[in-house]
């Protein structure tokens, strides 16, 4: 009924809030392996804990209700910050391989359901572009996540810089397997057809 429907929702609330104050946390978790020469299991639990975050987070934001809670728990401001103090990590410490693919994975996993069809946290995330293009060459849901910030948003779309088309072109002339996945992005760029945009795609 609909007090066993309100009590689940209050339960996905505080999950959902538990594991965005987490994100917080591990992050600064996450930083701190650069001082302590972790031991890889150290590493793996720490990563292994954010992953699991970052998880719960993503299969909750399925609504834009959610999506905006999640805005308001900075869930995506906690993923854009593991993703960068990952990379800072990783040139420090020696990582698990698999668990660093799988929390890069569930990061761009919780930011795709943060952005999809929410024009205002489309925005939000179009401040990192950069950043998701970066991470295109190895993590597949990046270039999903790019593809849903510039969906149907003709203000992202024009505001896709030389900078950013570059970055595309240098990615696809690298010649990998990884390709196609690029050319994801061509429709939703398509809306500015602008010559640039031909030397993307072509």
């Amino acid at each position: 009924g609909g007090a066993g429907k309100g009590k689940k929702e209050k339960e996905q609330l505080l999950t959902m809030q538990r594991a965005a104050r987490l994100l917080q946390h591990m992050a600064m978790s996450l930083r701190a392996l650069t001082s302590t020469n972790p031991r890889p299991e150290q590493a793996a639990e720490v990563l292994a804990s954010s992953t699991l975050a970052l998880s719960q987070l993503a299969a909750l934001a399925d609504s834009e209700h959610r999506q905006n809670l999640l805005w308001c728990l900075g869930g995506h401001t906690a993923s854009i910050e593991l993703l960068r103090v990952l990379s800072d990590v990783e040139k420090q410490a020696r990582l698990p391989p698999e668990a660093v693919k799988a929390m890069r994975e569930s990061a761009f996993a919780l930011l795709c359901a943060f952005c999809e069809g929410n024009k205002r946290n489309q925005a939000v995330l179009f401040e990192h572009f950069a950043l998701i293009l970066a991470h295109m060459c190895n993590v597949r849901k990046a270039t999903t996540c790019a593809r849903l910030v510039l969906q149907d948003h003709a203000e992202n779309c024009a505001s896709v810089t030389r900078a950013h088309l570059t970055q595309l072109m240098g990615l696809m002339s690298e010649g990998s397997a990884r390709y196609a996945w690029y050319l994801h992005l061509s429709d939703p760029l398509g809306m500015r057809g602008t010559p640039t945009l031909t030397l993307f795609i072509h």
